[in-house]
């Protein structure tokens, strides 16, 4: 397979970053760099929600109590 003229070949995607939280609804604005995106709050449904823009994980993990 020849990639420089194949325009079918895929490329593994970049690994989502896993963001772990106490917090039920939480804020996304991505890398912080200039690529980042504009900020979002996003609510935890079932334990976890994908940032839409940067594919970025929250997943919900209760503190736990000293």
């Amino acid at each position: 397979m020849n990639l420089e003229t194949d325009s079918t070949a895929t490329f593994p995607a970049k690994p989502v970053e896993t963001v772990y939280t106490s917090s039920k609804v939480v804020a996304c604005e991505g890398d912080h760099s200039a690529l980042g995106h504009p900020q979002i709050f996003l609510r935890l449904k079932n334990g976890q929600v994908t940032c839409p823009y940067c594919s970025k994980l929250f997943v919900y993990k209760p503190s736990e109590a000293n």
